[in-house]
């Protein structure tokens, strides 16, 4: 159809982008100094291309300086000083310091 898909990136969501990464299914992870980590899927519909994913949905930390995406599927983000969670496609595991 031509459309062509839209990476506007409001200031509601925020002004501050600290890490991106693709994933396997072409999904852009987006991660911000405050306000935790989005994902844009661009074959979603229009009204749902974008999720926010915080401390509420389970990240460790709403604030994501490192982003990897494996070859497994999952997400990997890097917080300042709580670690890393890992997203599996349906939960975050969270891992501090120490582990």
């Amino acid at each position: 159809n031509g459309a062509r898909p839209s990476f506007l990136w409001q200031a509601k969501q925020s002004q501050f982008v600290m890490s991106l990464c693709a994933d396997l299914q072409g999904r852009i992870w987006i991660g911000t100094e405050d306000k935790g980590l989005w994902r844009f899927d661009p074959k979603a519909p229009s009204n749902t291309q974008w999720k926010q994913f915080t401390i509420t949905e389970g990240l460790g930390d709403n604030s994501i300086y490192a982003l990897a995406c494996d070859k497994k599927g999952r997400i990997w983000a890097g917080q300042g000083s709580h670690g890393v969670s890992v997203f599996n496609g349906e939960e975050w595991q969270n891992y501090d310091l120490l582990d």
